[in-house]
């Protein structure tokens, strides 16, 4: 493995040995002479060469051989030497690299983090106001209930039986007000346990056949009568609903039938 290179760096220092005195010398002419005139003027030479050209100059082919190949032994290892720097820069450009990353995956926690926190805390302050709402709506109930309830001949409190309004008997709501006339029989029956159920459920059909009526008006045009008429069918829904929250049968959240 070795000899190759050593024929290599021969050659290649005896050719640089042989070629130092052409490469290293250009001929330059006095500007006060010229070589084209009669008389004794002449050309001088002077040697073109660097500061350290010393080096460079071999007085005999066994110098310039030697000369040739500690210059190339010399060039190698700087290269070595340049290329170990090279992968020491590129060490440390990936070391930082690495701590740009680390930094930034921090940063990206961090920022995950508060993004958390703040949705955490529109969730509770949405709860704190689900709850005060709920809360109101507890504290107006009698009020509402006092407004909406029914009379005895729309409403009877002991057998669930609803007398409906001329305008909530027609075919298109039939579904809606069997399915509340079935809810209000087996509330008055059902015990205090089953009530709360029941109660949601005809809160969601009442709302169902509001729903219906809204649609029904909105496909019909009507006169200052019939608005009316459309008025107190969605004021007696809302009676139906109080009624089952706050009539006072079984399972109602209040007792407000007496007053």
């Amino acid at each position: 493995m070795l000899r190759p290179i050593t024929q290599s760096v021969v050659a290649i220092a005896i050719a640089s040995g042989f070629a130092s005195p052409v490469t290293w010398a250009q001929t330059y002419t006095d500007a006060s002479y010229s070589p084209y005139t009669d008389g004794m003027q002449t050309s001088v030479t002077y040697p073109n060469t660097s500061p350290n050209a010393p080096q460079f100059h071999a007085s005999t082919l066994q110098e310039g051989v030697l000369r040739g190949a500690a210059s190339v032994m010399q060039a190698y290892y700087n290269g070595q030497l340049t290329l170990a720097e090279a992968r020491i820069l590129l060490a440390e450009a990936r070391t930082r690299e690495a701590q740009y990353v680390v930094t930034l995956t921090a940063l990206a926690q961090e920022r995950r983090q508060l993004i958390n926190d703040e949705v955490e805390q529109l969730r509770l302050k949405q709860m704190e106001r689900n709850l005060l709402g709920r809360q109101l709506d507890i504290a107006r109930m009698p009020l509402r209930y006092s407004e909406y309830r029914l009379e005895p001949h729309q409403f009877d409190r002991k057998t669930g039986e609803i007398s409906w309004p001329p305008a909530l008997e027609h075919s298109m709501f039939a579904d809606s007000t069997k399915e509340l006339q079935r809810l209000f029989h087996a509330l008055v029956a059902a015990e205090q346990s089953a009530g709360r159920f029941l109660q949601t459920q005809i809160t969601d059909t009442c709302q169902q056949l509001q729903d219906e009526l809204r649609k029904a008006r909105a496909c019909l045009k009507l006169d200052t009568n019939q608005y009316h008429q459309y008025l107190a069918c969605q004021r007696y829904i809302l009676g139906l609903k109080y009624e089952a929250i706050c009539g006072g049968l079984h399972g109602s959240t209040f007792s407000l039938v007496g007053q």
